[in-house]
């Protein structure tokens, strides 16, 4: 294997992994949408207001798109099954 090759396989390998970060992203922006339009929907008290989207359900990836994250973890599930159970009470 000559150097430009390995260059060029390197350059696709990088390529390929911004394209699945971004189908990522893509598929947690629908997500976060919809659980919000779900939320935004659902009855409230009397002169209670919806939170923004980007309090309801943060992802600093989409939010502040310099600060790259890392997966989730299951301390990350349980904060936003704690927040969703204490909205929908």
């Amino acid at each position: 294997m000559q150097p430009c090759d390995f260059i060029t396989m390197k350059t696709g390998f990088e390529l390929r992994q911004e394209y699945e970060f971004g189908l990522h992203v893509q598929t947690l922006s629908v997500l976060r949408h919809i659980g919000y339009t779900v939320y935004a929907t659902a009855p409230k008290k009397k002169g209670q207001k919806n939170d923004s989207i980007e309090k309801y359900l943060p992802l600093a990836m989409i939010d502040n798109k310099r600060e790259r994250t890392k997966p989730a973890t299951a301390e990350d599930f349980e904060r936003i099954k704690k927040l969703h159970s204490k909205k929908f009470k």
